[in-house]
């Protein structure tokens, strides 16, 4: 009993299709918005034309006795149509066309072909309750005008034969209960798809704008690495390559513009010259191979952003050398070899091994991999280099000195584009989606019309078996095999891949909807006993499961052409014997055409609202995602303002202004400070989501202090926000407890149970011992754990 309460359960469930779960959505955007106004849209037209076919039928048929029905299926037909485009609920229109057909069929029941188009009429009011009313009462509604029409049925002369009130109670039920089961099912797929859609676009949302956050704040680094910190260790380290002040306060203006760019203000700055890789401060710089206007000629073939590019990996390696090399100056070397500029950077310095940097740096005092990192100038270079589509090659050797080789490939004469050599550029990860391919909507609409179809099918088929159960004429046994074709069209349909063989399919197919078409004529002799029972929809199944197939059109208009043959063949040999018959069967044969014209429509519009729906969906994801672009860029912008890059902005321009001089001691102690505080800040990297905009205010509250703080960090983010501000609040509260001018440095990096925060204080006195302090946090919610 239980068993079957629960089942009762799940049918009603099915029956009843709320509202919300089709329309709340957006139709011109979503699926299930989409397809359910394909469906109304087919509807509505199928049964205002059925009305305007029955208005000109009833006065022929009926004289002037059929013009006051004549009338009103021609307002009922115009109020459908103006429901396409006005708000008039289905529930009503569906009710005055069963209601009319009912009159009229009981008006009429000696005139076959009348009847019969009213039946069908009743027919359609039934598929529009079911499939148009989203509400509890379009079941009930359905059943209540069905056992009343019966009930008129049963006291015309049609009572006589109770089959036919039988039939066409049972009709009545199937067609809204099949239809209400199929909807519940096609539209939990398709709000299944609107949400798989939506999900897909959320995370292609969060992917892209992290993408495009980390691309943008590592180009931002790298300008900042270019500009700012090489500049300002040019200063600080003094070399002859800072002698010329004129070009120190040209860069450091330049500099100046760059850094307020960062913080959001909108300035312009000229492009990069291709000269600036011989106009760094830093190293004196000896020039050899392409003169002035060769390269500059070169640099228009490979465009301003690669030019940008080449004369930051220059900064990048210049600084390095001055730094590091131990060199006095740096050689610089441009030529054209075929179709790529090369640019080779040369010192004579101290060198390094550079697998072991390539392999990362190793923060001081750790042990083994866990605070390990690519840092350097190496992977800079490499980074820019790949990103912009050109190759980079760094060798060294300890005590020979360094080696730089930048091969840019020109715009080819033939082609107007690059010619890269792809295996010259070192592999590097890169960022890509995290979002997986979600299903295109084509794809939806093709699964959703192949469910249809086999619903439609599947519901005829059983509809087909009810009314033999329920005694339906069958003359020479012919529903027997008629219902064995549908089954057969169904194994076809089931057991070929959508779209595969479609001639042999077609073959088939049209086969099946032309037998069944005979045999279900057959099954009454055409008409000339029991046509009330003639069952014309059967013959649509293997048709509708043909155009669910996918088959291209000129296969469809071939089966269509041969079934629209056989159907005019019939009617033709049918006459001979009977005029009546034979309008019986003509009108079988166009409804069957008819209703498979209208699924046609059906298909049709399903697919060409889907691509609408996509297209507005689409548009309106670039529109959001322009949005939360810009918004992002606001928040980058926000964190370079936090960052306190005025000291910076102070210094430099200060410096271009002439206010103080770059050679003097005072100034070069200020760089020092000042380049210090900006390498720290900018191996902040733009990975760090959770927790970098966090550790930026630690740097300025170290430096609001006077604290000699030092900050590393991995690539290894927080979870989230929350756990990210845990760590900063404990770095601040470290720093509250060191004094001025003491040591304090902070490691965070990755462990097995977490991120591993370490703080270390120390004074400059040796007595003073080192205070250790380390905390794993596992999550955001537990409390850190002390080691």
């Amino acid at each position: 009993m239980s068993v079957v309460i629960r089942m009762l359960r799940v049918l009603f469930t099915r029956l009843h299709v709320e509202r919300s779960e089709a329309l709340d959505t957006d139709p011109d955007i979503w699926a299930a918005g989409a397809f359910m106004r394909a469906v109304s849209r087919v509807t509505l037209i199928g049964c205002a034309a059925l009305a305007f076919t029955i208005a000109p039928l009833a006065i022929v048929r009926l004289g002037t006795a059929g013009q006051a029905f004549a009338t009103a299926e021609v307002i009922l037909g115009v109020t459908m149509l103006l429901a396409l485009v006005t708000p008039i609920p289905p529930a009503p229109i569906a009710i005055a066309a069963f209601g009319l057909g009912a009159i009229i069929l009981t008006r009429a029941p000696e005139l076959a072909a009348l009847a019969s188009a009213t039946t069908w009429q009743m027919n359609f009011a039934s598929f529009m309750l079911g499939a148009l009313v989203l509400s509890a009462v379009a079941v009930p509604l359905g059943l209540a005008a069905t056992f009343l029409c019966a009930m008129l049925v049963a006291a015309s002369p049609h009572g006589a034969d109770p089959r036919f009130t039988t039939s066409l109670v049972l009709i009545q039920v199937l067609i809204v209960t099949v239809t209400r089961l199929a909807l519940a099912s096609l539209l939990q797929y398709v709000n299944n798809t609107d949400r798989a859609i939506a999900d897909s676009e959320l995370e292609r949302k969060e992917a892209m704008l992290q993408r495009q956050a980390i691309a943008q704040m590592s180009e931002q680094i790298r300008v900042l690495h270019d500009t700012a910190i090489n500049t300002l260790g040019a200063i600080a380290n003094g070399n002859s390559g800072v002698s010329d002040m004129a070009q120190v306060r040209a860069q450091c203006a330049r500099d100046v513009t760059l850094l307020r760019q960062l913080r959001g203000e909108r300035l312009s700055v000229p492009d990069d010259d291709i000269l600036d890789l011989f106009r760094q401060p830093g190293l004196r710089v000896t020039r050899r191979g392409l003169d002035d206007d060769e390269l500059r000629a070169a640099a228009e073939q490979v465009g301003p952003d690669v030019t940008r590019a080449l004369v930051g990996c220059v900064r990048e390696a210049q600084t390095n050398a001055m730094k590091h090399s131990g060199a006095d100056e740096i050689e610089i070397t441009t030529s054209i070899v075929g179709l790529t500029l090369r640019i080779a950077l040369r010192d004579e310095g101290h060198g390094f091994d550079v697998a072991a940097v390539l392999h990362g740096t190793t923060i001081p005092g750790e042990e083994g991999p866990r605070a390990r990192k690519t840092t350097g100038f190496v992977s800079s270079i490499h980074e820019r280099a790949r990103a912009h589509g050109f190759s980079a090659r760094v060798t060294s050797v300890l005590g020979s000195g360094t080696t730089v080789l930048l091969t840019v490939p020109l715009r080819s004469a033939a082609t107007g584009g690059f010619t890269v050599d792809e295996a010259a550029v070192p592999a590097f990860p890169a960022v890509e989606s995290a979002a997986p391919r979600s299903t295109t909507p084509r794809d939806a609409a093709t699964v959703l019309i192949n469910r249809a179809g086999v619903f439609w099918a599947t519901g005829a088929t059983i509809g087909s078996a009810v009314l033999l159960i329920a005694g339906s004429t069958n003359l020479h046994f012919a529903l027997f095999p008629m219902i064995g074709f549908m089954v057969l069209a169904l194994v076809i349909f089931l057991r070929t891949p959508p779209g595969a063989a479609p001639a042999t399919t077609t073959l088939w197919l049209t086969l099946c909807a032309c037998a069944v078409f005979l045999l279900s004529g057959a099954a009454n002799e055409f008409g000339m006993q029991g046509w009330t029972q003639w069952n014309a929809i059967a013959a649509t199944a293997p048709y509708v499961l043909l155009l669910a197939h996918g088959v291209a059109p000129r296969f469809l208009a071939a089966a269509g052409a041969a079934w629209a043959l056989c159907i005019a063949v019939t009617v033709a040999a049918v006459a001979a014997a009977s005029t009546t018959a034979a309008l019986v069967t003509l009108t079988a044969g166009v409804i069957a055409l008819a209703v498979s014209a209208m699924w046609s429509a059906i298909q049709a519009q399903v697919l060409r609202l889907n691509r609408q729906a996509s297209a507005a969906r689409d548009t309106l994801f670039h529109t959001r995602m322009t949005t939360e672009l810009a918004a992002g860029a606001q928040r980058i912008h926000r964190r370079w303002v936090d960052a306190g890059l005025d000291n910076a902005v102070r210094l430099l321009s200060a410096i271009a202004n002439g206010d103080i001089a770059a050679d003097d001691p005072v100034s070069r102690q200020a760089c020092i400070v000042e380049e210090r505080y900006l390498r720290q800040l900018s191996q902040i990297g733009p990975d760090l989501v959770h927790l970098g905009p966090e550790l930026v205010p630690t740097l300025q509250y170290a430096r609001a202090r006077g604290i000699d703080y030092t900050l590393r960090v991995t690539g290894a983010d927080a979870e989230d926000d929350a756990a990210a501000r845990r760590i900063s609040t404990q770095i601040i509260e470290g720093l509250q407890l060191t004094s001025p001018g003491q040591r304090f440095t902070a490691s965070v990096f990755p462990t097995r149970d977490g991120l591993q925060l370490t703080m270390v204080h120390a004074t400059e006195q040796d007595h003073h011992p080192l205070d250790v302090m380390e905390l794993v946090y596992s999550g955001s919610d537990a409390e850190p754990v002390v080691r």
